[in-house]
């Protein structure tokens, strides 16, 4: 994206390249899902850092090297054709919300949606909000009929 990755992204690869695990998973959680990240996650599920500690090797070492070498732009956006539904957590921080001013900048059927009560960690903090305005915009824009 146009919009950078958080200092705290840089700085998790650094810690687990130097072999501390943990405090990659923690900068890394803290930097894209805030200080408070903890207590929404093990509410949800009770088991998420050991989870994630688990799959640190695969994280660190495929998975987010890849995403940060992914580009998207108005060039790629110009592509996208159907509505867009570009959520954001109303407490989100902002490099959120310059990603969302992009997109709907950038992807001319897209439509904004601010959750309440939610930062990045949108899907956790405010699941039946986020279900209820996924509900309305496939209402607004239903699939087509299978042939």
């Amino acid at each position: 994206m146009a919009v950078p990755s958080p200092p705290e992204v840089p700085r998790a690869m650094e810690l687990y390249r130097a072999g501390d695990t943990p405090a990659a998973v923690e900068t890394f959680l803290q930097g894209t899902c805030g200080p408070q990240y903890r207590p929404i996650l093990t509410r949800a599920v009770p088991t998420a850092i050991e989870q994630a500690l688990a799959a640190a090797d695969m994280f660190f070492g495929q998975e987010l090297p890849a995403l940060r070498q992914w580009s998207f732009g108005a060039n790629e956006a110009r592509g996208i054709t159907q509505p867009v539904l570009a959520v954001l957590g109303a407490m989100s921080d902002d490099r959120f919300q310059q990603r969302q001013r992009l997109l709907l900048e950038w992807l001319p059927l897209a439509e904004a949606f601010e959750l309440p009560d939610a930062g990045h960690l949108l899907h956790l903090q405010n699941t039946k909000g986020l279900a209820d305005g996924l509900v309305a915009f496939l209402a607004r824009h239903p699939f087509p009929a299978a042939a």
